[in-house]
This record gives C-alpha cells, sequence and structure tokens, in this order.
C-alpha cells in the first residue's frame, strides 16, 4: 500500500489542478479563488461521474447532491466526465401531442447526423447547423407541453462549447456544466480522457499490468463469484472476464485514436526486460520495466491523438475510489 499512497498524493493533487485548469476555460471557479492548490488538494474529494450524453432528471440530481455534500462537508466535488464509454447516438425522443389525434405522442430531435459506436471523446459533430438549432426544434416539438423548456438556457451554452472543441460529448457536458454554474452548484469536472493522461495514471496501469497474471485471477473469480451468489447465467455481466491467449493477456483497458476511433482491447506480455502494450492491431508500445519512474513517465508521454489508452467501466471505479 506504500507504493498506492506515493500516487495517491500526487494523483489528488493533479487531480485538482487539472480539474480547475479545465473547469476554467468555460465557467467560473470563484469558491476556490481564495484558496491555494495545496490547500484546496487537502481537503476531501467527493466524485460522482457520468457519460456526456443529453442528460435526464435522474442522472442530472447526482451532480446537485454532489455539489450539496461536498458544500455540508467542507469538501471538494469533482464530475468526472466518462468521455470513454461508447456514445450511443445523437438525438433524443421528446414528448408531444399529436396535433391530429390529441393524443400523447413523442418526435425525435436530431442535433447531428453522425451516430453512435465511437467513444464520446471521438464524436466530432459533422452537421454545425442542425446542432446549432437543437433547441428550437426540441423547444417546438415540446410547445403542446412546456412553454419555455431549459433546453433554450443549455443551448446557448452548448453553442459556445461546440466551438471551443468540436466534440458533441465535450459540448454537452461542458452546456450543462455551465447551466449548473448559473444555478448555483459549485463543482469541478474533469474528463477522463485528461485524467489519463498524467504520470499517476500511468503508475496505475503499470501497477496492475505488471503483475497481470495475478490480477487476471483477482478479476475472473470476483466475476465468477458475482454470478454465482446472483444466479447470473450469462458470461457478458456484470462484465466478460479478461482472457489470455498464448504469452498475452487481456487488459482492463481500450485503446483507440483518431485514425481508429472504435475501440480495442489492450494485450499485455513479457519480452525480457519489456512489457508490450499493444491491441495486436498495429498499436504497440515497448516499455523498460528495469527503472519503474522512467517506465511510468514513457507511458505518460505516450499518450497522443493516436494512442488513447483508457480504463474499462471496472478499472476507472477502482482508480477513482483507491487513488
Amino acid at each position: 500500500m506504500g507504493h498506492l499512497h506515493s500516487i495517491r498524493l500526487r494523483a489528488r493533487r493533479q487531480l485538482i489542478e487539472d480539474a480547475i485548469r479545465y473547469t476554467s476555460a468555460y465557467r467560473e471557479v470563484d469558491w476556490l479563488h481564495d484558496a491555494s492548490i495545496d490547500a484546496v488538494a487537502s481537503r476531501p474529494i467527493i466524485i460522482a461521474g457520468h457519460q456526456p450524453a443529453i442528460f435526464h432528471p435522474g442522472v442530472w440530481f447526482k451532480n446537485f447532491a454532489l455539489s450539496h455534500l461536498a458544500r455540508e462537508t467542507n469538501s471538494v466535488a469533482v464530475n468526472l466526465v466518462i468521455d470513454n464509454d461508447v456514445a450511443s447516438g445523437s438525438s433524443i425522443r421528446v414528448p408531444t401531442i399529436d396535433p391530429t389525434s390529441g393524443e400523447a405522442a413523442s418526435e425525435v430531435v436530431a442535433y447531428d447526423h453522425a451516430g453512435g459506436g465511437v467513444p464520446y471523446e471521438q464524436t466530432t459533430v459533422s452537421d454545425r447547423e442542425l446542432f446549432a438549432s437543437f433547441d428550437q426544434r426540441v423547444k417546438a416539438a415540446v410547445a403542446p407541453l412546456v412553454s419555455d423548456p431549459c433546453v433554450t438556457a443549455l443551448w446557448n451554452h452548448a453553442r459556445q462549447a461546440i466551438e471551443r472543441c468540436g466534440v458533441a460529448g465535450c459540448a454537452l457536458a461542458q452546456a450543462r456544466h455551465g447551466l449548473e454554474g448559473q444555478l448555483g452548484l459549485k463543482t469541478l469536472e474533469l474528463p477522463i480522457g485528461v485524467v489519463c493522461r498524467n504520470t499517476a495514471f500511468a503508475e496505475f496501469v503499470l501497477s496492475l499490468l505488471t503483475e497481470l497474471p495475478r490480477f487476471h485471477r483477482c478479476y475472473n473469480d470476483a466475476a465468477d463469484h458475482y454470478r454465482a451468489v446472483h444466479g447470473i447465467r450469462s458470461t457478458a455481466h456484470p462484465v466478460p472476464n479478461l482472457t489470455s491467449e498464448a504469452d498475452w493477456f487481456e487488459a482492463p483497458l481500450w485503446v483507440y485514436g483518431d485514425d481508429s476511433p472504435q475501440r480495442r482491447p489492450v494485450w499485455a506480455r513479457w519480452l525480457d526486460d519489456d512489457l508490450v502494450i499493444s491491441d495486436r492491431a498495429g498499436r504497440e508500445l515497448r516499455i523498460d520495466l528495469r527503472y519503474p519512474k522512467l517506465a511510468a513517465e514513457k507511458l505518460a508521454s505516450h499518450a497522443s491523438p493516436n494512442f488513447k489508452l483508457r480504463p474499462r467501466a471496472l478499472l476507472t471505479t477502482m482508480y477513482a475510489r483507491m487513488i
């Protein structure tokens, strides 16, 4: 636990620094201006997280609770934007009233032509005009039921955000967070894609990959036990077991990039003193493990638009809770 404690101290400070820098790019963090980074990083951190999709009330409630709990406990509230999950689409179903029958109905309203299938951080918007008019079309559809929907205020932020980042997931998350700022919520935000660039995350990943066979056993035994206790027959739930082939071991990570945005599983194996990290389809990185600090720095420095190493769901939770 000594090694993890060392990672934790640096990771917490890096999280706060990155979250303040990221959030400050599009909204005020005035409630932290009088405090030093050391003072802020020493406070408890309360973390929530969700994918950067258009939110529904149940998801949105978490952020109100997050802000309230942080205020009541003098903690720092951080919402992790889970932008490494696969986007499901670019439209929502809006309730309305059928003008002919007078009965309840729904209308599909899109903010872009592109579908899902790639991580949120890869969802570039192909039709900016369609994106810009989304709020007006939602407002028209819901008009028989709601005269002044909050999508109008939300989309004022979204139109500004899409000019900053060009990515739907980024714009939707920043728009929501901007609206929350108007409503008085005091939270910081940070995408997983930013968290994964720092050396602390690289050290955490290497601490698992260097003991991947043992991690395999722990991970798969836990999944098997959960299925047995809950009577689950499907091997895909709660998560598929990690597999191995010859000297390759599957890791609970994804890798993708701008040149190939579909997520691919990460595999690892050892060649002498080197750890080989690969998707076994063209992307490969060799790291000399004899010098752990340099190894972590190399892994972190290798992060690029075409090599995005991201945690799967359980590893995201593990990192957030332990580190």
